[in-house]
């Protein structure tokens, strides 16, 4: 049979460590709880990325239309130096 102990007193980490989220979110899994034996590196827990996922998305297509509108314009630079080159072609003669 093991050996049990009782009695009064506290029981305190031997190190405490400061855990938390680079962004806020609501946790979606949680893997340690409070007096747990964790080892280093691993997963605590794990946020819902939906939010973050959307941002990014969100990022992407704003990049893309701005290159989108970019292209359009030096598009219409090529154009107009296009134009001057002919307008003043026309003009000489």
């Amino acid at each position: 049979m093991p050996l049990q102990v009782f009695g009064l007193g506290t029981v305190e980490a031997r190190i405490a460590s400061k855990v938390g989220f680079n962004v806020s979110g609501f946790v979606v899994d949680l893997r340690a709880d409070v007096g747990d034996h964790v080892a280093k590196g691993a997963i605590l827990a794990r946020l819902d990325d939906r939010e973050q996922r959307a941002l990014v998305a969100r990022a992407k297509a704003t990049t893309e239309h701005t290159e989108a509108n970019a292209q359009r314009a030096m598009a219409s630079v090529e154009k107009a130096q296009t134009n001057y080159g002919n307008g003043s072609i026309n003009q000489r003669r």
